[in-house]
């Protein structure tokens, strides 16, 4: 549940967030999260950059810990979503973007450990339109790898594994 405003390319939103376990693991967490993002793509006047696109997210526990840690955390965000439009290097080319997100904050915690850095997370995405007739929806699709580096206490809680490499597939319809 959120609110948020737009103005002059810039948003913030407020949103209320609970993380709950189905299979009881932890109790429902509950936060508030404040984010500000701005949409720069205009200020470059270019077809082929798309803008860096950052943003910044405070998250406040309220309520509990997923990571069963001793105090609320709190957590920082920064991303940059960089990426290049339908006309990248002056050719026809699927939309490209480069998504880099770091997470730091009193969030991550394991047993005694208390870790303030949480992750880094460097990606590629790319995707389009799908060509088939508009009487069938928009079709689009989007493939994405991500590379994580995870701080030593997520590192702890992913059985001692520092990085991780993610892939998506996705296919989509708008109607």
């Amino acid at each position: 549940m959120g609110l948020s405003s737009t103005r002059c390319d810039t948003s913030l939103e407020v949103a209320y967030i609970a993380y709950a376990s189905p299979n009881g693991r932890f109790d429902t967490v509950q936060e508030i999260d404040l984010t500000v993002a701005h949409d720069d793509s205009h200020a470059w006047g270019s077809e082929s950059f798309a803008g860096f696109r950052p943003a910044a997210t405070l998250a406040f526990e309220l309520q509990s810990q997923a990571d069963g840690g001793r105090d609320r955390g709190a957590y920082a965000q920064l991303s940059s979503n960089p990426g290049c439009g339908s006309t990248c290097a002056g050719r026809e080319a699927p939309p490209r973007k480069l998504p880099v997100i770091v997470g730091v904050g009193g969030y991550y915690e394991n047993g005694s450990r208390d870790d303030t850095f949480g992750f880094v997370d460097v990606g590629v995405t790319v995707g389009g339109r799908l060509p088939l007739p508009t009487r069938f929806g928009a079709w689009s699709w989007r493939l994405g790898a991500d590379l994580l580096w995870l701080g030593k206490s997520m590192e702890a809680s992913n059985r001692g594994d520092s990085l991780e490499v993610l892939g998506c597939a996705v296919v989509a319809l708008a109607f």
